[in-house]
């Protein structure tokens, strides 16, 4: 997703897909695979950090510095865009549509460097597809997390979310990151 070093980033900002037998590579389903090449447009992402599917085969990315999830269809036509602060996870619930996204700063290496962001880690659940409005927000108890600067471990992994929607309850798996 990224290479070099501190101040030296920068994301591809893609989706591939391939078979799940690996018979071929990866080919780009969405976005550009240029190196640090990004966009505002639909299909187009500035740093892409998750990726979910519904039961209908709609594809839900988290478009995280254009603060949007971009949804589109199998074969990557875009959908819609639904406005999101900093989408670091989207999950969706399989037995409901409903959409989760979980928004917190991600280590982004000086990307907002001329501005100081501050963001309170946050969990939306919003509604399905068709009516994605936010049912409830929470916040998100993540050890360590500092909302007013982009650099939010020390080493290690970041903070890491995922989401079961099979569970009897909705159960949301948290793994926090080192402090630093």
């Amino acid at each position: 997703i990224y290479g070099g070093g501190w101040g030296g980033v920068a994301w591809i900002n893609a989706v591939t897909r391939m078979p799940y037998d690996g018979s071929e590579p990866p080919t780009l389903w969405a976005g550009d695979l240029t190196h640090g090449k990004s966009g505002t447009e639909d299909g187009k992402f500035r740093v892409p950090t998750s990726i979910a599917c519904d039961t209908s085969g709609r594809v839900y990315v988290s478009d995280y510095l254009n603060n949007r999830i971009q949804v589109f269809d199998p074969e990557g036509k875009h959908l819609k865009s639904i406005p999101t602060t900093r989408p670091a996870y989207v999950a969706v619930h399989q037995k409901t549509g409903d959409i989760y996204v979980f928004s917190f700063l991600i280590l982004e290496l000086g990307w907002n460097a001329d501005k100081q962001e501050e963001l309170d880690a946050t969990m939306s659940h919003l509604g399905p597809f068709d009516n994605p409005v936010v049912k409830n927000k929470c916040a998100l108890p993540l050890s360590g997390y500092n909302k007013t600067t982009s650099w939010n471990t020390g080493s290690g992994f970041q903070h890491k979310i995922d989401f079961d929607s099979w569970a009897e309850k909705p159960t949301i798996w948290i793994m926090n990151g080192q402090s630093g």
